[in-house]
């Protein structure tokens, strides 16, 4: 019994390593599509152009549900961490 529960607290302290990983390139992604969008929106500010207007919307959606999903990301890892420690 013992060892599934070491096996089970390994793989749990694994996925949150993974996590980790994963939760830093998404941190890196949403930082540099912030960056992005902060400076279409400097460049084409007051531009009536429909693509320009079009891709500004689509990147702020994009740039929300990234952060959103990040958000996700960091409890989920946060939730792993706590189950291994736990047991």
């Amino acid at each position: 019994m013992g060892a599934s529960v070491d096996a089970v607290k390994a793989l749990l302290v694994l996925l949150a390593e993974r996590g980790e990983q994963a939760a830093g390139q998404a941190d890196a992604i949403h930082t540099s599509r912030s960056s992005t969008l902060k400076a279409m929106t400097a460049t084409w500010q007051g531009s009536r152009h429909e693509a320009a207007s079009t891709s500004r919307a689509h990147l702020a959606d994009a740039v929300a549900d990234l952060d959103e999903l990040r958000g996700q990301l960091h409890r989920v890892v946060d939730r792993l961490r706590d189950a291994a420690a736990g047991m």
